[in-house]
């Protein structure tokens, strides 16, 4: 697929070379917000090379009761 396929439109982007229709980068739900610093150095270990733009959002809770930090990562390969 060709970026212009994710496209949304606008005339600015092969201006600026981006589209607002492709988000590559991971959501984080958490459901501490005061451990939000623990999170994003974890994070940075895993992500830091890459440096995508990230949302970091409080829960109340997750599926599991267990779990305090929950990650959603997407991604869009081109091909060719």
């Amino acid at each position: 697929m060709t970026r212009q396929q994710y496209s949304s439109g606008t005339k600015w982007e092969p201006i600026v070379g981006y589209s607002r229709a492709v988000r590559v980068g991971p959501h984080v739900y958490i459901t501490d917000i005061g451990q939000w610093e623990a999170v994003g150095r974890a994070h940075g270990e895993v992500f830091g090379k890459i440096l995508p733009a990230t949302t970091m959002v409080e829960v109340s809770k997750l599926i599991d009761p267990q779990m305090l930090v929950e990650i959603e990562a997407d991604a869009v390969v081109e091909q060719g």
